[in-house]
């Protein structure tokens, strides 16, 4: 259903990434941990990316974003989807559920126009 390869994501109050307990392959925190200590923003998601010497652009990376005063949104994804055009694609798409699909009142219509145009 999403482009560029966006399986899932967490939506959580920033308040609370503490219960985000989970680990990640490659990582030694877990993922609460990882996402405080990354600059967050509305407008531009941040990425954090693992790797080792012998294989640069290789395992997983997490990636994080405001969309809201108090929200957080985490996803994890593959070292070749964090390109830039992807990340801001995938970025796009969780912005428009959580503004169209997740509101006091959904707008299935944007929801389904912002998705269709993720695709092309």
């Amino acid at each position: 259903m999403f482009a560029r390869n966006l399986r899932n994501f967490i939506l959580v109050e920033e308040e609370y990434l503490e219960l985000l307990q989970d680990r990640i392959q490659g990582y030694k925190e877990n993922l609460g941990d990882i996402v405080k200590r990354m600059p967050l923003t509305i407008k531009t998601p941040t990425l954090v990316c693992n790797s080792s010497a012998g294989k640069p652009r290789y395992g997983l990376c997490i990636s994080a974003l405001k969309v809201g005063n108090n929200l957080v949104v985490v996803w994890v994804l593959g070292h070749s989807d964090s390109h830039k055009a992807a990340l801001e694609q995938q970025a796009k798409t969780i912005r428009a559920l959580v503004q169209f699909g997740f509101a006091e009142k959904e707008d299935f219509a944007a929801l389904e126009a912002v998705l269709h145009n993720a695709h092309d």
